[in-house]
């Protein structure tokens, strides 16, 4: 989707594909337009000469500038880079280190009913754990029992900060606006700040008071999904 002209592209091949197709055809644009620029200018250069020669040169200083304004049409639209969000890194706790968390066991869905496995997983710091399966499986609810630290198939190691959120949405205020909801998970209470991280993901002014979690802008909508602050 081509958020400058709201018009769908297709292209073939993968990500990287794509965007070295868009690069060329950037800098093929560039180039046509540079060089129609210099046939423009060259006209318009021979337009004014035979001007000032008067008489029927006029006519043909006429012609020039006519073709000028013919080359100029011929000009295209290069196509505009799509904005990205700022970078932007999610604060972690240096004092922490050693094991930070050790799953016992957990709960998966089989032929519709709860079935318990044990384990025996721990993590330390840097450590990641991909959590992989069909949908429906338990994978969020696992996730969601170990963050709110219910049950006792997980332990998390005291003083961590856990950050978590659902996918469905149920943890935001729909009567809040964009601004509502960063102001609620900032530690500063600063409106410039605020609008500036705002910014850094793409959220203008024009919508920032905008109802969430849809956002419209420039025809299209957006989802706010990486509230800020202290996880």
């Amino acid at each position: 989707m081509d958020t400058h002209t709201k018009r769908v592209e297709q292209y073939r091949g993968n990500y990287f594909d794509v965007v070295q197709e868009i690069s060329g055809r950037i800098e093929r644009e560039n180039m046509k337009n540079a060089r129609l620029a210099k046939q423009i200018q060259a006209k318009k250069d021979q337009a004014n000469v035979f001007a000032n020669k008067g008489g029927g040169m006029r006519l043909v200083a006429k012609h020039m500038r006519e073709r000028a304004e013919a080359l100029a049409e011929e000009k295209i639209e290069v196509r505009k880079e799509d904005k990205t969000i700022r970078a932007f890194a999610i604060p972690n706790q240096p004092e922490l280190s050693g094991q930070i968390i050790k799953i016992h066991a957990f709960t998966v869905i089989r032929n519709h009913q709860p079935v318990r496995r044990k384990t025996d997983l721990s993590l330390k710091k840097g450590q990641r754990l991909l959590l992989k399966g069909p949908n429906g499986i338990g994978k969020s609810t696992l996730l969601e029992s170990i963050a709110n630290g219910v049950g006792e198939q997980a332990v998390i190691a005291a003083g961590t900060r856990v950050g978590y959120y659902r996918q469905d949405f149920s943890m935001l205020n729909f009567q809040d606006s964009v601004r509502d909801s960063l102001f609620a998970v900032s530690d500063l209470k600063d409106e410039q700040m605020i609008r500036s991280v705002a910014a850094g993901f793409l959220i203008t002014s024009e919508i920032i008071n905008n109802k969430k979690p849809w956002a419209k802008a420039h025809g299209f909508l957006i989802r706010l999904e990486a509230p800020f602050g202290r996880l």
